[in-house]
């Protein structure tokens, strides 16, 4: 998933995945620090669901689409608010977690190769790019296995899921 140049020059890889995360920071090829995290996709979505008073499977979906069938219709246009709303904030939580683990472990947010790669099955949320650039002030990308035919670039969230989750 890493371009040449990042792998050269390096690149910060975090890994979203369901139950954990990983984080790998290259440079000069080699791996510098390679961490993993208790936190994933699904603690987002339990903390989202805690804060509106939902049930875990009410939640998910939402997270993995861009709209759930069963939020479908102006009478729940409330709660889809609300769920967008809540997880929208659990990725700045998440994106500051990162943060604050990679520092607990020496890192130095500032000294961070410039790029940051998201990678795994949850890397797709669109709603963590902007988290991870403001809170590390780096370019993010979302990594995406290359030269695998048939992957679907443009597919819908519920489907890269798989795909990432496989190739990796």
């Amino acid at each position: 998933v890493l371009k040449p140049l990042e792998f050269a020059a390096g690149a910060t890889v975090v890994d979203v995945g369901a139950e954990s995360s990983g984080v790998v920071i290259w440079r000069n090829g080699r791996i510098m620090l390679a961490e993993g995290l208790i936190r994933g996709f699904n603690q987002m979505v339990r903390d989202v669901a805690f804060d509106l008073d939902l049930q875990f499977e009410e939640v998910r979906p939402f997270g993995d689409a861009e709209d759930a069938e069963y939020l479908k219709g102006n009478e729940r246009k409330q709660l889809r608010e609300d769920i967008e709303r809540s997880l929208e904030n659990a990725c700045w939580d998440f994106a500051d977690y990162v943060a604050d683990e990679l520092m607990e472990r020496g890192a130095i947010l500032s000294e961070l190769p410039s790029q940051i790669v998201l990678v795994g099955g949850y890397s797709n949320i669109s709603r963590l790019v902007d988290p991870f650039t403001a809170r590390f002030e780096r370019d993010v990308r979302m990594g995406l296995p290359a030269g695998i035919e048939g992957f679907p670039v443009d597919g819908a969230p519920k489907e890269m899921t798989g795909w990432c989750t496989a190739c990796g």
